[in-house]
């Protein structure tokens, strides 16, 4: 009798190990490395071929995002686009199948993020290419 106890026991406590370790798994997927939470609201003009800038407007919550871009000096013209974000192990966010230009940024300083190119690296600029903390 005493071994059944001992081995439900064993097993109620697999079961909870398991769940709070899913639990920081998910916790840790919206997080940067230090401890930094990278959910929030980032903003920034960044350049623009034909118009006086880009200004983009990004939101991340609970693996979520929601980018608005408006053309500056261009009709003002604007658009809006979510989806889900996902965080890698190097800090660098994602936004899954983002389709209007490059879709990762990695931490620049404390709160702002930096636009990655295509390969994700830096884009090489004199020009602003990031997001900061709201």
């Amino acid at each position: 009798m005493k071994n059944k106890n001992m081995e439900k026991t064993g097993k109620k406590w697999k079961l909870v190990a398991g769940a709070v370790l899913l639990v920081a798994i998910v916790e840790a997927a919206h997080h940067l490395p230090h401890g930094r939470k990278i959910e929030g609201v980032y903003s920034g003009v960044v350049p623009c071929a034909n118009c006086e800038g880009i200004r983009e407007t990004l939101s991340l919550k609970d693996g979520k995002y929601e980018m608005k871009v408006e053309y500056l000096g261009k009709n003002e013209s604007s658009f809006v686009e979510t989806g889900k974000y996902s965080v890698k192990k190097c800090g660098t966010v994602v936004l899954e199948d983002y389709t209007d230009g490059p879709n990762a940024y990695r931490l620049a300083g404390s709160d702002a993020l930096l636009h990655l190119d295509m390969g994700g690296n830096p884009i090489e600029s004199e020009f602003n290419y990031v997001l900061v903390k709201k």
